[in-house]
């Protein structure tokens, strides 16, 4: 069964492991959230689709922010959403 959640950033740590979509150069990028670094409210990413495809990168967030995550079984809809 595949889940969607609405994760505050505040609480960014529980997106390791998740399928978010991201903005990046003025696009919707799918990503595998790798690791969260809270102390300097970074995030670091896999891109799962498109050229760039496994490309690792990090970046800054808005801890104001909700953002929606999908498990494992969901990868396929964060694919479909950008």
């Amino acid at each position: 069964m595949s889940t969607e959640e609405k994760v505050k950033l505040k609480e960014a740590e529980k997106l390791v492991g998740k399928f978010v979509v991201l903005w990046r150069n003025e696009s919707k990028q799918p990503c595998k959230v790798l690791e969260v670094y809270k102390d300097k409210e970074e995030v670091l990413y896999e891109l799962i689709g498109g050229p760039d495809k496994g490309k690792k990168i990090r970046s800054r967030y808005d801890s104001t922010q909700t953002i929606r995550a999908y498990d494992e079984g969901s990868s396929l809809l964060v694919l479909l959403e950008t």
